[in-house]
């Protein structure tokens, strides 16, 4: 009690502090405040890449390494370090740090432009990054289909608004629309490996039945195929930087240094074969990251050039996996510009 006296009359008998130390302190608070959010921001950019220069995989001029080369484990451990200290302390504002997000009142919400950007910067592929998204029985989309235009079918009554719904991919491309089964219905392989049509419907259709007899594939492989297990009753492709609604899948078509990154960055990243649109069923339902090297049908009907090749994100993993790109690209560029520095040895 005696204590408990003693501090409130020491408390109530201290001086008050003049104006200008009030704002000397207050100031210096400020300079606190800013000092942290700099070197949180300084920790979270620490690892971000810097752009190619006119050579692919080599560092602009004046930006070489030379000497030993560094150390990306030692790099690592550092920059985790940082990180550490600077989670252990606070925000004084209170305001959480999170890149690829905004902030509401309610809950942070997902900036999916800002996702695109990095992410384009990350792989340079060669469209803009695709959203797609399923929507079951009784779902809105939230887009408008687009108007059916099918040609007549073939001798067994196959058509639909496009070849193969991996056109969908060029066109969504530019365009955020919703598809319906029968718009895909002209490639059978492609309806089943979208969860449209069972394996027995699809062991029905000429189409399947053409690319078993020429031996292209065997049943063994058709029956092996991921596919999406919940039927949708719409699909919906667009650019991810105008998505309002987190997809379930990004699909990109990327270059051989894009699919380079991607295995850095992934090393137990499926790289898979024909046919090619069954990447997406993997992203989708079994979340991961997945690449493919085409297939002859698929660049057929949609054009795609040889170097092309297409991969896949889960919609609910591309902060991360773009975070780990990020990473991914600066060691590599860190790589190269050590490798190029050594090479200038031999003229």
């Amino acid at each position: 009690m005696n204590t408990a006296c003693t501090i409130a009359k020491t408390a109530a008998l201290a001086p008050m502090p003049s104006p200008s130390a009030a704002t000397a302190m207050r100031l210096s608070d400020r300079s606190l405040i800013r000092r942290r959010r700099a070197y949180r921001t300084s920790c979270q950019n620490i690892m971000l890449p810097v752009t190619y220069g006119a050579r692919p995989g080599f560092i602009p001029a004046g930006r070489s390494w030379t000497g030993a080369p560094p150390q990306p484990g030692r790099l690592r451990a550092t920059h985790a370090a940082r990180c550490v200290a600077s989670a252990s302390r606070p925000d004084p504002t209170g305001r959480p740090y999170n890149r690829g997000m905004t902030t509401t009142d309610d809950a942070p919400k997902t900036d999916w432009n800002s996702l695109n950007d990095r992410l384009v910067a990350a792989l340079k592929p060669f469209a803009a990054p695709l959203a797609i998204s399923f929507h079951a029985p009784g779902e809105t989309p939230p887009a408008p289909r687009v108007e059916p235009n099918y040609p007549e079918p073939n001798e067994h009554g196959r058509t639909g608004q496009v070849p193969a719904g991996c056109v969908f991919w060029i066109q969504g491309a530019g365009d955020t629309f919703a598809t319906v089964a029968a718009d895909h219905a002209n490639c059978s392989v492609g309806s089943y490996t979208h969860g449209f049509i069972t394996l027995e419907e699809a062991a029905t259709k000429d189409d399947v039945g053409a690319v078993l007899e020429a031996g292209w594939v065997d049943q063994a492989a058709v029956m092996g195929l991921p596919h999406v297990a919940e039927r949708p009753e719409s699909v919906v492709y667009g650019p991810l930087a105008e998505r309002n609604t987190p997809p379930d899948v990004v699909l990109l078509r990327i270059n051989g240094l894009g699919l380079m990154t991607l295995k850095d960055a992934f090393p137990e990243m499926p790289i898979e074969g024909k046919p090619q649109c069954h990447i997406v069923a993997m992203a989708k339902d079994r979340s991961v990251v997945a690449a493919s090297v085409g297939c002859a049908l698929s660049r057929s009907r949609t054009g795609m050039r040889s170097e092309e090749m297409t991969c896949v994100i889960p919609g609910a993993r591309l902060a991360e996996v773009v975070d780990t790109l990020e990473a991914t690209v600066g060691l590599d560029r860190m790589m190269a510009s050590y490798a190029s520095a050594d090479a200038k040895r031999f003229g």
